[in-house]
C-alpha cells in the first residue's frame, strides 16, 4: 500500500511516466496496491477456511455501504442505458475495490486474534509501513539532489524515483507520510530502548518529507495526530490505573523540540504552498474574500457534488459531458460528499455514522476504555490515524475513493476494528 510505484495498464503495464513539467502523471496511472490487495483479499480469504470475524457494527455499516454502491451502479446502467459504460465501471470499481483492503484486514486480525498475537499484527502494519514510507523519503531526498532541484513550485521534492514517477506527489502521497509518522510518535511515546531511537529517526524523515512536500492537508494531518496521541497518552496513564501503557518520559521532550522545530521551520520559511496559503484561505474565509483559483474551483466542483448527492442514488455512477463531447467525472473534493455523488444520501449517512464511530473509539481510548496491554501502542495510533482520516481528511480531500490513499483509509479502519475489539475483550498479546 506505501510503495511509490504507480503503473499504467492500458495496452500492456507499463511505468508511470511523467506527461507535463507539473507533478503529475498519466490520468490512468494506478498503484500496485490496487491491484495486489484484491489478490491478497481472495488468498486470505482461502486460508481461513469459512472462520470469519464476529461481525461489528462497521463491519455491517460498509457491507451496507457496498451493497448501496453496487444498486446504484447497477440503476445506472439500466436507467440511462449508458454508452459511457467502462467509465462508470472504473468508478464503481475505485470506489468498491479499496474495501477488500478492510475486508483483507479484518481477515488477518482475525487469524491474529485467535493466535493471539493481535498486538503484533497491529505493530507488524504500522512499522513496515513506516519503514517502507522512511525509505522512500529518503529515496526522493537523494533524487531531488541529483536532479539538482525541485522541478516545480509545487513541491521541494521530485516526483520520481528512477523510473518510478509518483502521480500522488502534491496530495496523498504526502498524507500518507503523515499518517505513518503519526504512529511513529505514538510508537516512541510507549516503546524503550532502540526500539524509541528507531521511531524518532522515522519521525525526523516522514515530518522532512511532509515539510518539503508542501500539503496543506498533510501538515493539518500530522498535526492533528501528534495532538490527539500525546493528549490521549496522559490521559490514559492518569486515568486508567489498569493500563500498562506507560509514557516514556525520555521521548516526550525530544517529540516536542521535533514538532516544535517542524512547525516553526515552517513558520519561519513561510513558503507559498503550505503555512502562507493555509494562513491566506482561513483569512479568506473569515474575511468573506475571493479565494485563489485553485480554491475556488475545489468550491465550485463542492458545489456541483452537493447537489447531486442529494439526488436519491447520486450520479449512480454516470459521468456527465461536456458541450464538446468530453466526458466530465463529478469530483466533490471531499470524501464524505463525493460518496454521496455515487450513492445518494444514505451513503453520505454511512459515512457520516461511521466517522462517528471512528470519533467514539478514540473517546472510548481518552477515557481509559478498553484496558490496553502494554504491546498495544498501535491501538493507540490505530485510533488516533483512524479518527482523524475520517472525522478532518475525510471533509477535505475524497480520500475514501482515490484508488491510491483510500486503501490505506480502509485498512486503518481494519486495524482499529480489529485491534480495539481484541483489546475490548482483554486479548492478552
Amino acid at each position: 500500500m506505501a510503495l511509490p510505484i504507480f503503473v499504467v495498464p492500458q495496452n500492456g503495464f507499463r511505468l508511470s511516466s511523467e506527461i507535463n513539467s507539473r507533478l503529475s502523471s498519466d490520468e490512468n496511472a494506478v498503484a500496485v496496491s490496487v491491484l495486489a490487495v484484491p489478490v491478497f483479499f481472495f488468498v486470505f480469504l482461502l486460508q481461513s477456511k469459512g472462520r470469519f470475524p464476529r461481525l461489528l457494527i462497521e463491519d455491517w455499516l460498509l457491507i451496507a455501504y457496498a451493497g448501496l454502491m453496487l444498486v446504484s451502479f447497477v440503476c445506472g446502467m439500466f436507467a440511462t442505458g449508458s454508452n459511457k459504460v467502462a467509465v462508470a465501471t472504473m468508478l464503481f470499481l475505485q470506489t468498491v475495490f479499496p474495501l477488500l483492503s478492510y475486508a483483507s484486514v479484518r481477515l488477518l486480525g482475525e487469524s491474529a486474534y485467535r493466535q493471539g498475537t493481535a498486538a503484533k499484527f497491529g505493530e507488524n502494519f504500522w512499522w513496515t509501513g513506516s519503514v517502507v514510507l522512511s525509505i522512500s523519503a529518503v529515496a526522493y531526498f537523494l533524487q531531488t539532489a541529483i536532479d539538482g532541484g525541485a522541478p516545480t513550485r509545487h513541491n521541494l521534492l521530485t516526483n520520481h524515483i528512477g523510473p518510478f514517477y509518483n502521480p500522488k506527489a502534491l496530495r496523498f502521497y504526502p498524507i500518507a507520510y503523515s499518517c505513518f509518522c503519526v504512529a511513529m510518535i505514538a510508537r516512541a511515546l510507549v516503546i524503550a530502548g532502540s526500539g524509541r531511537l528507531g521511531s524518532l529517526l522515522m519521525s525526523l524523515i516522514l515530518l522532512a518529507a511532509i515539510g518539503a512536500s508542501h500539503s496543506r492537508t498533510a501538515i493539518l494531518t500530522v498535526a492533528i495526530g501528534s495532538a490527539l496521541v500525546v493528549t490521549s497518552r496522559f490521559s490514559l496513564s492518569r486515568r486508567n490505573e489498569n493500563t500498562r501503557l506507560r509514557l516514556d518520559r525520555r521521548s516526550l521532550p525530544v517529540l516536542l523540540v521535533l514538532l516544535g522545530g517542524f512547525f516553526g521551520g515552517l513558520i519561519a520559511v513561510r513558503d507559498s504552498r503550505s503555512v502562507d496559503r493555509l494562513v491566506e484561505t482561513v483569512n479568506t474565509l473569515l474575511e468573506g474574500s475571493q479565494l485563489d483559483e485553485g480554491d475556488t474551483n475545489r468550491g465550485e466542483r463542492l458545489k456541483e457534488g452537493l447537489a447531486v448527492a442529494m439526488q436519491p442514488l447520486g450520479s449512480m455512477f454516470q459521468p456527465s459531458v461536456r458541450s464538446r463531447g468530453n466526458v466530465r467525472v463529478v469530483n466533490a473534493e471531499s470524501g464524505i460528499v463525493d460518496a454521496a455523488v455515487r450513492g445518494g444520501p444514505i451513503a453520505f449517512l454511512i459515512v457520516g455514522l461511521l466517522s462517528c464511530r471512528f470519533a467514539i473509539r478514540m473517546l472510548m481510548l481518552l477515557n481509559g476504555r478498553p484496558s490496553i496491554q502494554s504491546k498495544y501502542w498501535s491501538v493507540l495510533a490505530s485510533a488516533v490515524i483512524c479518527s482523524t482520516i475520517f472525522c478532518f481528511a475525510n471533509i477535505w480531500i475524497n480520500v475514501l475513493t482515490e484508488p491510491f490513499f483510500a486503501q490505506i483509509a480502509w485498512a486503518s479502519a481494519g486495524i482499529v476494528v480489529s485491534q480495539l475489539h481484541a483489546a475490548s475483550i482483554n486479548q492478552q498479546p
